[in-house]
């Protein structure tokens, strides 16, 4: 019961993170959209869209990335629940606990908030720049 309990209240709380993510989003893109109307197709309209397809990116890599913490930890839950007080219990059933708890949390979950800067090296000049800059300084130079 207890465990039945922790699942129950996993699965709602990341259901509010993923349906919080999604309303921003929708209100995000609503927004972009709605400003790149009214540009009427120029400059300002084609950084609404691009701007709209960065938090389209952003919101499905959250959902991907939460996704699969969340299934991992419902796998370990089960793993646990199916093992607990068994007198066949196998040594390789704890070792797929520990990789599955250590993966979720050191892995996935990081790994989520380290792509965010990558989409925006991708999607973004001015970062590109930014950070060519700082790398390559001696480059920057000899252009200027």
């Amino acid at each position: 019961a207890i465990l039945y309990n922790y699942v129950l209240t996993l699965i709602i709380t990341t259901a509010l993170m993923m349906f919080t993510v999604l309303l921003s989003t929708a209100v995000s893109v609503f927004k972009l959209t709605r400003r790149d109307v009214k540009s009427a197709g120029d400059a300002a309209g084609k950084i609404s869209r691009k701007a709209s397809w960065t938090v389209v990116i952003l919101a499905i890599l959250f959902f991907v990335f939460n996704s699969v913490y969340l299934a991992i930890r419902v796998f370990v839950i089960y793993l646990i629940a199916h093992t607990d007080g068994s007198e066949n219990f196998k040594p390789e059933t704890s070792v797929k606990i520990i990789f599955g708890m250590f993966f979720s949390i050191f892995c996935v979950i990081p790994l989520n908030s380290a792509v965010n800067p990558i989409v925006y090296f991708v999607r973004r000049s001015d970062m590109r720049e930014f950070l060519g800059g700082i790398f390559f300084p001696q480059v920057i130079n000899l252009e200027t």
